[in-house]
């Protein structure tokens, strides 16, 4: 597995393990819809139009996430769309639910979810990491220059968006996008590392000796900086600096 796809499936499943509900992996769309829901509680029966949507979303929450009940869940989120089609947290939860062993019905959720909301940054989040788990690069790096913009100010996002413009074959723009964290953020040993990487992919092998030397000098205890750096060195004829190196 390279570099770049580490850092796509990593970005999956901490999102998905944090934010929303989410079914074992071994439960299936089909498992969580033919086994039988607990009975949800009556509301009051003076509740608003708009009290029951909060009621059985909450319900929904409380199954997942507390109770692990994941068809009460289900059921929960779809009542409170019953009383409000333009909910949008129960259409992200929804989506959670079928990730990811019904990837496309997650994908259906999701886009509802953001077509509602489309400046939330947690509903741009889970769309762009269905896209990339379904191997749809060009849309997912679509989403996540929406979430770049957004949040300019989490470095993590130029990692996403920079290994999606690598993937969809844009190395060079994804090595300007880490040239702008880097001014933006400073020394970040993620994206230094994944910056070097991508100058020795397209060969510009005096960028990577300057890249690898600033990861030595702000991470000295990683002993794999100067193994690269001897290398790098051993490569462009610097037999003296190869043999300081290492």
């Amino acid at each position: 597995m390279n570099i770049r796809t580490d850092i796509l499936l990593l970005g999956i499943l901490t999102f998905f393990s944090a934010c929303t509900v989410t079914r074992p992996a071994a439960a299936t769309g089909a498992d969580t819809q033919g086994a039988a829901p607990l009975e949800i509680p009556p509301p009051d029966a003076h509740y608003t139009p708009r009290q029951l949507t909060s009621y059985y979303y909450l319900y929904g929450i409380r199954a997942g996430s507390i109770y692990n009940d994941y068809p009460s869940a289900m059921a929960g989120f779809q009542t409170a769309l019953e009383y409000d089609s333009l909910h949008a947290p129960s259409y992200f939860e929804l989506s959670g639910l079928f990730f990811p062993t019904d990837i496309e019905q997650s994908l259906q959720y999701s886009l509802k979810a953001n077509e509602i909301d489309p400046d939330n940054i947690w509903y741009k989040q889970q769309l762009g990491r269905i896209y990339i788990v379904s191997g749809q690069y060009g849309p997912a790096r679509k989403v996540y220059d929406e979430i770049a913009r957004l949040a300019p100010n989490d470095p993590e996002n130029y990692r996403y968006l920079a290994a999606l413009y690598e993937q969809t074959g844009y190395p060079y723009a994804a090595l300007t996008l880490l040239d702008s964290a880097e001014m933006r953020f400073g020394f970040i040993e993620e994206l230094s590392s994944y910056k070097r990487q991508l100058l020795i992919q397209t060969g510009m092998i005096d960028r990577a000796i300057e890249q690898t030397e600033l990861l030595t000098r702000n991470s000295p205890y990683d002993y794999r900086n100067f193994v690269v750096l001897g290398d790098l060195y051993a490569g462009t004829g610097k037999e003296t600096l190869d043999l300081h190196a290492y």
